[in-house]
């Protein structure tokens, strides 16, 4: 039996709601060897793309054509993005969207040693197919979402986030059509891009001792507000950080210049970053699923959820 025959065996066996083990499931997935540290260009990379697209369609998105898999060459490699939507199926959203993102690549092996990238980033892919089974979900029970919201695991972070690149180039041309209107995906009608990176840890706490936090990066200051609204609805609500630390020069440094959502910035996009931040682990090969906290993560996915729903 091929890696993509075997990983599908795998894969059948998992929960597709949003839950701690579903998360854990995902995330042991793209850390284990099968996957190699899911490198751009690799059969290890191509495998991870092709889990994620098979996802994409046990969760119930919609592809952009034929294919949730849209591929792409850059510096001599073949890349895959991994785009699907779920509709707003209302007038007044169908022209707007929301980019829900993470990537899924991470650094290739040194001498023999292969990087899991348990945190960096299968934990933000993990959280992103959360958050997309809850969005469908709640809008297969009425729910009216503000914005069509667009999912998408990028490819090619490493070394000069080309995924996120490309992915702009195809909205620029229209070359996403969107799979109700039929209509190309127009740049100027994404009103927002939300990244999830390194979303796993408890090992880097806002406060000493309290491994329950989140932080987000960027935003309007009313999604922030509607951010602290959806956490203290809960029993127990996350504590919520909206700087990296308090240092301005390392915020400016994660939201402005090192993840996807800098391509859209630069391009006049709004965006947010939700992180949990570095560890001492972090892109290093002792980045395995163990190091992460999946109750937390959930904690985090279904509050992102809620938000997301609502946010404007």
């Amino acid at each position: 039996m091929n890696l993509v025959a075997s990983s599908i065996c795998f894969a059948l066996c998992l929960s597709f709601a949003a839950s701690a083990q579903g998360l854990e499931d995902d995330i042991n997935f793209y850390a284990s060897e099968s996957c190699g540290g899911r490198v751009c260009g690799t059969p290890g990379g191509a495998l991870a793309a092709e889990y994620t697209a098979w996802r994409f369609g046990r969760i119930g998105l919609r592809p952009f054509g034929s294919s949730y898999m849209h591929r792409f060459d850059t510096n001599g490699r073949s890349a895959t993005n991994v785009i699907g939507m779920v509709p707003a199926f209302g007038a007044a959203s169908a022209s707007r969207y929301v980019i829900m993102a993470a990537h899924f690549d991470n650094l290739a092996p040194v001498d023999e040693r292969f990087y899991p990238g348990a945190d960096s980033n299968a934990s933000g892919v993990a959280a992103m197919l959360g958050v997309a089974k809850q969005i469908v979900d709640a809008s297969a029970g009425g729910k009216i979402l503000p914005y069509n919201i667009i999912f998408v695991a990028l490819d090619a972070r490493q070394p000069d986030m080309a995924g996120a690149a490309e992915l702009w180039r195809m909205l620029v041309a229209e070359d996403l059509t969107d799979p109700l209107s039929g209509r190309g995906v127009k740049a100027a009608n994404i009103v927002l891009f939300v990244n999830l990176d390194t979303i796993g840890s408890t090992l880097a706490p806002i406060t000493a001792g309290r491994t329950d936090y989140l932080l987000m990066l960027g935003g309007s200051a009313q999604q922030k507000a509607l951010l602290k609204e959806k956490n203290l609805r809960d029993e127990a609500p996350l504590e919520l950080g909206f700087d990296y630390y308090g240092n301005p020069g390392l915020t400016e440094m994660f939201y402005r210049r090192v993840s996807e959502q800098k391509i859209f910035l630069d391009h006049g996009v709004p965006a947010v970053m939700f992180t949990s931040g570095i560890t001492d682990y972090t892109n290093r090969p002792e980045d395995t699923p163990d190091r992460l906290d999946f109750d937390v993560l959930l904690r985090r996915t279904l509050l992102i959820s809620r938000w997301l729903e609502s946010v404007r």
